[in-house]
């Protein structure tokens, strides 16, 4: 989460303030859960939220054509030290809604976010839960 808070201030900010903390509080996945369920609909989050995720997404599309394919996508979890990346296929596939083979930045955006509020163990590579 420290690269949220250095990546993406203004989001970080407007967890923590939901969360009843400062900019200095911890954020346990129970605090991000209860947080993004709170604020998931607020304009104010929604378009921090989006602006992190474009930013990241920006990073992600290797090859600039403004999708992310399955090898992009996977190369987020190698990148970030994940040892066992076997569940990128199938979460891939859940996340591209209209099946063409590579994420939008509205899939990605919509994913990522309904990843941080679900149990739904399909999502990215499954359940952020307390």
């Amino acid at each position: 989460m420290m690269t949220v808070s250095v990546m993406c201030p203004q989001l970080w900010r407007e967890f923590m303030k939901s969360a009843g903390s400062d900019d200095h509080g911890l954020l346990t996945p129970s605090i991000l859960v209860a947080t993004l369920e709170t604020q998931r609909n607020e304009p104010k989050f929604k378009e921090a939220w989006v602006k992190a995720c474009h930013d990241i997404f920006g990073i992600l599309d290797v090859n600039g054509d403004g999708y992310l394919s399955e090898d992009e996508y996977k190369r987020a979890f190698v990148g970030v030290g994940v040892q066992d990346a076997s569940f990128v296929h199938a979460g891939f596939e859940y996340m591209d809604v209209n099946k063409d083979g590579k994420l939008s930045i509205n899939e990605y955006t919509a994913g990522f976010l309904a990843y941080l509020t679900t149990e739904d163990e399909h999502l990215l590579y499954g359940p952020l839960v307390p």
